[in-house]
């Protein structure tokens, strides 16, 4: 845009140049044997038929065009964090439930197994609790889960390199041999 701008610009040139025109070395800095020149030279284009207005306008175009699309990435970027995390607390709410739910109904497990060891309870019972108790230890995996699906969100929404990460766990896992 400025260099746009600056090319509507008279522009001036200064050269110089000094010289000697001399047959020995003795007289080389006298008298009429220093030759100097000196020249400055102007340039400025009368009429263009609106060139240079036109590049100029067309630069700022241009300028603007990469201001808005800054601004867009910049607001796309803030809705996508403001997303991730509200995703990541959510699923930190769920991940509290969840351990909670199971620590209950282990506890109902332990009593049900309890009842059952005295005959206060049958053997459905006892098998009742347990399936309950396993699926909430499942549950509590699933929103495990889905709270390290939201950390990740968050972290690749402030620009965390996750293929690094993933590359790095695979040689871990192969033994950092390719066979």
């Amino acid at each position: 845009m400025a260099a746009a701008r600056a090319a509507t610009l008279p522009s001036l040139a200064l050269s110089g140049s000094v010289g000697s025109d001399v047959r020995s070395l003795s007289s080389l800095f006298d008298g009429p044997g220093m030759v100097w020149s000196l020249a400055l030279s102007a340039t400025h284009h009368l009429f263009d038929g609106g060139q240079g207005r036109a590049r100029v306008a067309q630069a700022d175009a241009r300028a603007d065009a990469a201001q808005a699309a800054y601004r867009q990435a910049v607001l796309g970027a803030v809705l996508e964090l403001r997303e991730a995390y509200a995703a990541l607390d959510l699923s930190q709410q769920a991940l509290q439930a969840e351990q909670a739910r199971t620590a209950a109904l282990a506890q109902a497990r332990r009593l049900a197994a309890l009842g059952y060891a005295s005959g206060a309870f049958g053997y459905l019972d006892l098998l009742d609790a347990e399936r309950n108790h396993f699926q909430a230890q499942l549950d509590e995996v699933d929103a495990c889960r889905d709270r390290l699906l939201g950390q990740v969100a968050a972290f690749k929404a402030l620009g965390g390199g996750h293929r690094g990460l993933v590359t790095a766990a695979a040689q871990t896992d192969s033994g950092g041999t390719d066979e």
